[in-house]
Parts: C-alpha cells; structure tokens; sequence
C-alpha cells in the first residue's frame, strides 16, 4: 500500500488514514490510486472502515498544487473526473459502514468524505468548508453526499457561499453525529464501533443498500423495496439464528 495512505487493521476495524500532513492530506494520483487498492482488498472478517487523516488536518481535498501544475486535455480531466467520481460512489457503497474520525479541518472532497460516512465524528476544533467556487471550480462531484446529509437548501446556499463551518454548526447541520474534545475522539469512535457491532454484518449491508436504492423514489416505489427487503431478510439464516437468540435471552429474563 502506498506509504500516502496508511492500512491498519484494529481487531475487526480495517483504518485508513490519509498521510500527506505536510498538504493538509490533500488528494493526489497516489493517494487516489492507494484508496482504489483498499477496495480490492477488505479482509475477511472486518466489520467496519474508519477513515482519519495524519496531522492536525482531516482531508483539504484536491491538491490543487499537483492540479496547477498539470496540462490535461479535456479527455484527461473527464477521465480523472469519472475516477473520482467511481471512488467516492464506490466508497458510499461499502457493505461495512464507513466512520469518519475527522481530527481536523475538511475542505472541499474532505467534506464529501465526511458526507458519505455511515457515521461521524469530529473534534471541536474541526471545520467545514466547500471552497470549491473560491478558486474557480464547482463541488459537482460530492455535492449529492453533502445534499443528502444537510438538504438541498442548506447545500446550495453552502456551495455558493463557500462558508467555513465550525464544528457546532455541522452537528447541528447534521454532517456530523457527535462533536468531542480532540482527547476523547478515538474513545468516541470506539463507542460507535461498539454500537455497528451489535448489529447482524448481512444486515447491516442490506439496510445500507437499501436506503441508497430508496433515495429519490415516490413513496409506493420505497413501499415495494421495503416489502421485497424485508421478505429477503426475513428468510436468511442470519435472521433466524439472530432472532431465535433474541427470543431466547427474553425468555430468560
């Protein structure tokens, strides 16, 4: 793995933390193609992706230095677009859930990082920035994550307005679910572990599936997803043993 993106695994929590401190964790080629190979390769056995970054920084996205400094085409840019565009998706889509543990400021991607997690939590120190208007460029790739996490009038008047957010605001935005002193995120980040563990791994996957499937639709469109989910739930073997347990426990209280 490259030394941009540091692969640990913690028991049954694969972490990933973005190590470019020196660039605020910015991302670049290397960092992208290392977050590409984690996908490939989840281990057997982990129940959950906590993602952090190296420094006092969490992730200020794109390095705009490595951009500046570049010549593409048009066909280049649209290629690098779409493989931005298939990780982030990509990530959204992990059948563990994904936990954020935001030790710092987010710019940018790093807020759509923060958007897609299943889960997040921020030091009180942490802030929340769309720049992307700032310096010419449009957040069109993480903005459905940031619309999806704060609503579409919040996110429009965010991405135009290009305003730093504390920590308190994001939680009560809901970007967020818990703001912590720096000294208490990763106990707070092992409580949440603690928390999606109690919980089936195939239905965890499928409740992520299918509130992703859902978005958008009409209600008796999510009426029908609903039944045929639950119907599918209800017959696997992880279900019954599940549910059998649980009777049991109660019977003995």
């Amino acid at each position: 793995m490259a030394d941009e993106l540091l692969v640990e695994r913690r028991g049954d929590a694969l972490w990933l933390t973005m190590n470019r401190p020196e660039r605020r964790n910015a991302i670049n080629p290397a960092l992208l193609g290392a977050f590409e190979s984690v996908l490939g390769a989840i281990p057997d056995g982990v129940r959950a992706v906590v993602l952090t970054g190296a420094g006092p920084s969490f992730c200020a996205g794109a390095d705009l230095e490595w951009m500046a400094a570049q010549a593409m085409s048009d066909v280049e840019a649209t290629a690098g677009s779409r493989r931005v565009s298939a990780l982030f998706a990509a990530y959204d889509a992990l059948p563990v859930p994904l936990v954020a543990r935001i030790n710092g400021p987010a710019v940018g991607g790093g807020v759509g990082l923060a958007a897609i997690a299943d889960v997040a939590v921020a030091a009180e120190g942490a802030t929340f920035q769309l720049a992307e208007v700032l310096v010419g460029l449009v957040p069109a790739m993480i903005s459905p994550y940031v619309t999806r996490r704060v609503g579409p009038g919040r996110a429009r008047e965010w991405v135009l307005t290009a305003e730093r957010l504390d920590a308190g605001t994001a939680l009560s935005w809901g970007l967020v679910g818990a703001v912590v002193p720096p000294e208490k995120l990763d106990e707070t980040v092992e409580q949440r572990l603690a928390l999606l563990r109690r919980g089936a791994p195939g239905a965890l996957a499928a409740a992520k599936a299918f509130m992703r499937r859902v978005e958008g639709l009409a209600p008796p469109a999510v009426a029908e997803e609903a039944i045929k989910v639950i119907s599918e739930r209800r017959t696997t073997a992880e279900a019954r043993e599940r549910a059998a347990a649980f009777l049991a426990g109660k019977k003995k209280t």
